[in-house]
């Protein structure tokens, strides 16, 4: 049998491009539910008929972590924070390894995700469930930054997920650091080989290999349907997530709003976005458009089609470009380095990939300097 991991909707339709593309059959599916209400999320998006089975595993954390891998915890509060956050992770490694034991005799193991230091259970489970070949479907520009770590790991070696500490720890120390790597933590160790199934022109490892994703069923359901006059711009959580703050989060928006005009703009929202952000962008004058499946699905059902779309350095816009070809225009803002607190390097190479046509199909993404 063939397994899918997902954990978020839009990883549904590369999903799907690859069980067509492999022409698999035996296809078992499972969503891990790490934000909730994930069923809602993926009905318009799933097809049935594709799949033997469809199961949707909880994978929710009780609270927001907190992050002592740089510092001891200080404080009673902080102490009592790191066990209830042991206890919850060793729970959802305890359910997770009792899926992966029932899952016998893979073939594909295709996953959503493989991106060292996020959504950790993925690499887990590759490393937890004997599959004959592993398979990482397109996650957007993310792809580009595994596909980076790939490389380091080939050149490095494996890298262990749980480094030993000093050799002068205390007997407790090292007795607690046991515990969680048998019980606690994320197994992450590289595996030996990965296949890309991607629309980006990656220049893999020795140890990878990459295959082409073109988009052809999607496409193959796409009508010819009218052009309208607005402006979709896709957005995304960066300051949410710290790649710029709020104050330059505004400023951009505000130099989007004059390229663009607010008449004809509208903002998608990212599903991680807050509302913060998004009022930010309603302070800006910016009418919000909101879609109840990802954009490359919803523009596929959608009366009309968008006279451009735009978006800063959006996996969806890549996706996009692929699936929708010349049938579109594309613009990606480039943010200005100056104003990236992080990522500066991982966000050049997507630019450059953009502006270089390193996708696949004939969609071309400008990449634009806002004055």
């Amino acid at each position: 049998m063939n397994v899918f991991f997902v954990h978020r909707p839009y990883q549904m339709l590369n999903a799907t491009e690859y069980v067509k593309h492999a022409n698999l059959d035996d296809c078992h599916l499972v969503v891990l539910d790490a934000d909730g209400g994930s069923r809602a999320q993926f009905t318009p998006v799933v097809d049935p008929s594709l799949w033997a089975s469809i199961r949707f595993f909880p994978l929710r954390d009780l609270f927001r972590y907190r992050d002592f891998s740089e510092r001891e915890p200080s404080s009673l509060a902080d102490r009592v924070s790191e066990i209830v956050q042991a206890l919850d992770q060793a729970c959802q490694r305890f359910r997770l390894e009792r899926l992966a034991r029932t899952l016998t005799d893979v073939d594909q193991l295709v996953l959503g995700s493989y991106r060292a230091g996020y959504a950790r259970y993925m690499r887990h489970l590759a490393n937890r469930i004997p599959h004959r070949k592993l398979v990482l479907i397109d996650v957007g520009t993310d792809t580009i930054e595994i596909n980076r770590q790939r490389v380091e790991e080939f050149e490095c070696g494996t890298v262990p997920y749980a480094p030993r500490g000093p050799a002068t720890d205390s007997a407790l120390r090292r007795f607690r650091r046991a515990l969680n790597r048998k019980y606690v933590e994320w197994d992450t160790a590289g595996v030996d080989s990965l296949t890309f199934f991607t629309g980006y022109d990656l220049t893999p490892s020795p140890a990878d290999r990459v295959v082409g994703n073109t988009y052809k069923h999607l496409r193959s359901r796409i009508g010819t349907k009218p052009k309208g006059h607005e402006v979709w711009f896709l957005g995304q959580p960066i300051a949410d997530q710290e790649y710029v703050d709020w104050f330059a989060f505004a400023e951009l928006i505000a130099a989007v709003v004059r390229r663009y005009t607010p008449e004809n703009l509208r903002y998608v929202p990212h599903p991680h976005e807050s509302l913060r952000q998004l009022d930010i962008v309603a302070d800006a004058g910016v009418r919000v458009l909101r879609f109840s499946s990802p954009i490359e699905h919803a523009m596929s059902v959608a009366a009309e089609s968008p006279a451009l779309l735009a978006g800063f350095f959006s996996s969806a816009l890549a996706n996009c470009a692929s699936i929708y070809g010349d049938a579109l225009d594309y613009e990606a803002v480039r943010i200005p380095e100056p104003a990236l607190l992080k990522q500066k390097e991982n966000l050049r190479d997507i630019y450059d990939s953009f502006a270089a046509e390193g996708l696949e199909g004939p969609g071309t993404i400008s990449v634009i300097n806002l004055p």
